[in-house]
C-alpha cells in the first residue's frame, strides 16, 4: 500500500518593498520571484498542459502577497530584470575575452533563463498571487 505524502511550501519575506533595493530591500524579493515563485508556476503550468494535475500545497504570506501584488514590486522587477540580463551580457564579454568557454556558457544558461522567466510574468499579466490562486 502506498503511503501518502503532502508536499507543502510556505513562502515569506518580510516587508522589503520601498526599503532600498540591496542586500535585503527589493532585489530579495525580486530575486525570489526569479528564482522560485516563476519557476514554480512554470513548472505547474508545464504538468497542467501535460494532463497532470500538481499534487501540492503553496501559501503565500499575507505580507508576501501584498508586495507581490504592489505596483512598486512590479517596477523594481522590471528594474531588476534589466539588471540582471546587462550583468550576463557583461560577464558573457569578459569570459569570452578572457577564454573561458564554461563560463561563458554560464552567462548564456542565465540569460535564457531570466528571459524565460520574464516571458512567464508577462504571460500571467504579473500576478503571481493570483496564478498560484487559480492552480
Amino acid at each position: 500500500m502506498a503511503s501518502p505524502f503532502a508536499l507543502v511550501l510556505h513562502t515569506h519575506l518580510p516587508m522589503v518593498v520601498n526599503h532600498g533595493r540591496w542586500p535585503h530591500g527589493s532585489d530579495w524579493l525580486c530575486e525570489a520571484a526569479f528564482e522560485c515563485y516563476l519557476p514554480l508556476l512554470e513548472t505547474a503550468h508545464r504538468l497542467v498542459a501535460d494532463g497532470i494535475s500538481p499534487k501540492w500545497t503553496i501559501n503565500l504570506s499575507p505580507v508576501l502577497t501584498e508586495q507581490l501584488a504592489s505596483p512598486e514590486f512590479q517596477k523594481e522587477l522590471s528594474f531588476y530584470h534589466d539588471n540582471v540580463r546587462r550583468a550576463c551580457t557583461e560577464s558573457r564579454q569578459h569570459f569570452t575575452r578572457a577564454g573561458e568557454k564554461e563560463i561563458v556558457h554560464l552567462t548564456h544558461f542565465w540569460d535564457e533563463f531570466f528571459e524565460r522567466m520574464w516571458e512567464m510574468h508577462r504571460r500571467i499579466g504579473g500576478d503571481i498571487p493570483g496564478t498560484f490562486a487559480d492552480l
